[in-house]
């Protein structure tokens, strides 16, 4: 149970880093910059799966959980900035 929690915590925790970090960067311009972003998001579960960035007891925080959480951090925070956009014209 311990370690179901700190996955989704780990997870929650570089997913909210990556819309803070799409919040003071630009939005990508050009499609292939989002198809990247996507990609980059479909590759990070394949990145890293047994490195450990922190290990605490039976838990820790794996590199592929990160790099999942910030790359769906970052779509998430440069979509919603998107859509506000839309939502204001």
């Amino acid at each position: 149970m311990t370690i179901l929690l700190s996955r989704v915590i780990s997870l929650v925790l570089f997913a909210w880093l990556g819309i803070a970090l799409a919040r003071r960067q630009a939005a990508p311009r050009s499609k292939g910059m989002w198809v990247a972003l996507v990609l980059g998001l479909v590759l990070a579960e394949f990145i890293g799966v047994n490195t450990k960035l922190l290990a605490y007891g039976a838990a820790g925080i794996y590199m592929n959980q990160a790099l999942q959480g910030l790359f769906a951090g970052l779509l998430i925070g440069h979509l919603s900035r998107r859509t506000e956009a839309a939502s204001i014209q």
